[in-house]
């Protein structure tokens, strides 16, 4: 799926886990991920490519990788490309699946007028689930983690949090974050194939958030 263009969005993807930042030069999307090939081939023609032993990043016009040994990311700076970002996530960890992982999420940026941002994340209260976990005076919204498992036997927590995260005269942004937490003990799980949670996030999203911005 993609985006709707509504409102103006950014979307990354953030998985935590024991990372080699050493691997994650442009050369190694170009010869792993063919439909990434092109845009970070872009990239080697540009001063965006930083690389240390505990660090790592690169930026193409609309994306951005960035390595740490305990993080990995991956953001898009728009919603055209949702799919693709989502897409590289997923191949990396297919073919880096011994990459031990705790922790993945999913971020959404939505931008409104800042008129309406308050009572856009207040209205998130009454309809998104688990609502009493908002709290009016930060204009935030956090969800009680719940646990469920997938039918490969991996367990999760799922936490959704909401929050006005900038502001000026002109325009708001209201981030939402749904963060899943890997159980401890659950061994070796397919976390490309759980990445697909994004469509169905992005979704749930998609349907609270811009409709109280437009």
């Amino acid at each position: 799926m993609e985006l709707s263009e509504s409102t103006a969005r950014e979307f990354s993807v953030v998985v935590v886990g024991n990372m080699n930042p050493a691997i994650h030069h442009p050369m190694w999307y170009i010869g792993e991920v063919p439909e990434f090939a092109a845009e970070a081939e872009a990239s080697l023609s540009g001063n965006s490519i930083l690389t240390a032993p505990n660090f790592a990043k690169f930026a193409t016009q609309n994306i951005t990788v960035e390595c740490q040994m305990n993080r990995w990311l991956i953001a898009a700076s728009s919603s055209e490309k949702f799919e693709l970002a989502l897409h590289v996530a997923q191949e990396t960890f297919r073919r880096l699946y011994e990459t031990p992982v705790t922790a993945f999420g999913f971020n959404f940026d939505f931008r409104g007028p800042v008129g309406k941002a308050s009572s856009a994340l207040r209205e998130l209260s009454s309809t998104l689930a688990f609502a009493e976990g908002f709290q009016v005076d930060t204009l935030s919204f956090r969800s009680p983690a719940r646990a469920f498992e997938e039918p490969d036997g991996t367990s999760l927590m799922r936490a959704v949090t909401a929050r006005l995260a900038d502001a000026d005269r002109d325009e708001a942004v209201v981030r939402v974050n749904v963060h899943y937490t890997v159980a401890a003990g659950s061994g070796k799980f397919d976390l490309s194939a759980l990445m697909g949670r994004a469509s169905a996030d992005a979704s749930e999203a998609e349907f609270h958030v811009p409709k109280f911005l437009e």
